[in-house]
């Protein structure tokens, strides 16, 4: 028999993929596994061709017959098909990026016919290909203080901060462990300037890279430690957390220890120094499955020592099982250890989760609603460090909890922007055209986002404000400026300038 057959494959670039599809009048059954081929791509933007070994019929061209999906939700991506001079490809445009990260599959169904026979494809074929994210992770650094003074040798600095994805960190070449997308490593700092470089790098292989200094300045001791009445009041040393139980799924399970101390003293946990800030320490210890023993010990400047010893029962669970019901209640956050800023000395923060069974929970000593086994209450934070206490206890007065850290830092209000922006309600009452005036609100609405958030965006608006400057009439713009001019200061509008670049 005299078989007439269509080939159908996909190429990119100038390079030709192996067949895909053998279409015919007879031929021999061919398996889906058979004809997928897998590829990566950087491009947002990839273009595709589709090659034919005989002329296709341009009625036959269409979204129905060639599409693009997102492999995951079966989307299609709108794309633009065009036959190519020589009638055996193509082109395949996606009318709207590919988001990285994520799978596509390029389809051609079995609509496809020969020009001339007006054969069909026997079978459909496709090809998937994943998007690699090419942008460089974001790294943000929690630093306020650049020079830290102190009367040592040396001191210890604690590196805090955080990436927008999954990442390795390191810290000047040492491997951080990097948990809900933040970090932090207690560094030591010498007399003099610090140099640090912070790397990230993804699991696409994407490099980030942020170099930054802190400077350690040793002050002589005015006074003779010889002359210095020893302190010998008793030594009183507090650990937030009691014996108790906890659950997770994990061989490893971080735990935090927390407390203070009532004057000056080094603390130890199970036999390794502790930094205080203030006579307060907070540090994590990782338990092990079964009995876990800690000990944390102080001791003062007079060489008196107190210990205290927790029992921490760590009981493991497989993933795909239920925590068994002899043990106590597991809590999930939806919130971990963070750094707020905010414009005013306290701030109401929100504290939710959920626990595994039924049981009566308290946020800081104070019971709150559960709802299906989920609760939520505000906390009102104050400046500097807040340590929220979560616990849970069952019907079997067994009994879990949980320490959730926030550190609430007070911004100081940029004064320029607060004057920019009660100006700006004179210009919006000056301006004359809804155009104007609209466009003077939104300028007012990112200085007031601005005002409330240090870290907001407000490079992104910038497009958005210079388009609407650039829509307005000539009459308009003179409008505006004249407006500006007379409501608002000359060092004051070059820093609109260089905030908006209008």
């Amino acid at each position: 028999m005299n078989i007439r057959k269509i080939v159908c494959c996909v190429i990119f670039s100038l390079l030709v993929l192996s067949p895909v599809m053998v279409l015919a009048d007879t031929m021999k059954a061919v398996t889906f596994e058979e004809i997928v081929f897998k590829e990566e791509v950087i491009n947002l933007n990839k273009e595709w061709t589709v090659r034919f070994s005989r002329e296709i019929a341009s009625s036959s061209i269409n979204e129905e017959n060639i599409s693009l999906q997102e492999r995951e939700n079966e989307t299609k991506i709108p794309v633009e098909l065009k036959l190519q001079p020589d009638a055996k490809s193509v082109r395949v445009k996606p009318l709207e990026q590919y988001e990285p990260g994520k799978s596509y599959c390029l389809i051609i169904t079995d609509g496809i016919q020969d020009k001339k026979t007006k054969y069909s494809l026997a079978n459909p074929t496709y090809m998937y290909f994943e998007v690699k994210n090419s942008k460089a992770p974001v790294i943000t650094l929690h630093i306020t203080n650049e020079t830290v003074e102190g009367t040592e040798e040396s001191a210890l600095f604690n590196i805090t901060g955080s990436v927008d994805r999954e990442a390795k960190i390191k810290v000047n070449g040492i491997n951080v462990l990097l948990r809900n997308k933040e970090f932090n490593i207690n560094v030591t700092l010498y007399p003099g300037v610090n140099t640090f470089f912070v790397e990230a790098e993804d699991g696409d292989g994407n490099k980030a890279t942020k170099i930054f200094t802190i400077r350690y300045d040793k002050k002589t001791s005015t006074s003779k430690t010889n002359d210095k009445k020893p302190d010998e009041t008793p030594l009183i040393l507090q650990v937030n957390q009691a014996d108790q139980v906890v659950t997770g799924n994990v061989y490893y399970l971080s735990f935090l220890i927390s407390g203070s101390v009532n004057k000056e003293s080094t603390v130890e946990l199970n036999g390794e120094k502790v930094t205080t800030v203030d006579n307060t320490f907070t540090v994590y210890t990782e338990l092990t499955e079964g009995l876990n023993t800690i000990t944390v010990q102080a001791q003062d400047l007079v060489g008196n020592i107190v210990k205290k010893t927790l029992q921490i029962t760590y009981e493991r669970y497989d993933d795909n099982q239920s925590p068994a019901q002899s043990s106590p209640p597991r809590i999930t956050l939806d919130q971990s250890d963070e750094i707020i800023q905010a414009i005013t000395a306290t701030y109401e923060y929100l504290v939710s989760g959920s626990i595994d069974k039924d049981s009566v929970v308290t946020v800081n000593g104070n019971t709150v609603n559960m709802e299906n086994n989920k609760f939520s209450t505000n906390v009102i934070l104050s400046e500097g460090e807040n340590r929220i206490t979560i616990e849970a206890r069952d019907d079997k007065d067994q009994i879990s909890s949980k320490v959730l850290t926030v550190n609430l830092q007070k911004v100081q209000i940029d004064a320029d922007l607060v004057e920019v922006r009660e100006c700006m309600n004179s210009v919006i009452a000056e301006v004359q055209t809804e155009e104007t005036k609209q466009l003077s609100r939104y300028i007012q609405n990112v200085l007031e986002q601005m005002i409330n958030d240090p870290d907001y965006d407000y490079e992104s608006q910038s497009p958005v404000v210079k388009g609407m400057y650039s829509s307005l009439s000539s009459a308009e713009k003179d409008d505006f400026q004249k407006a500006i001019l007379k409501y608002i200061r000359v060092s004051l509008i070059l820093k609109l300038k260089s905030i908006f670049g209008i």
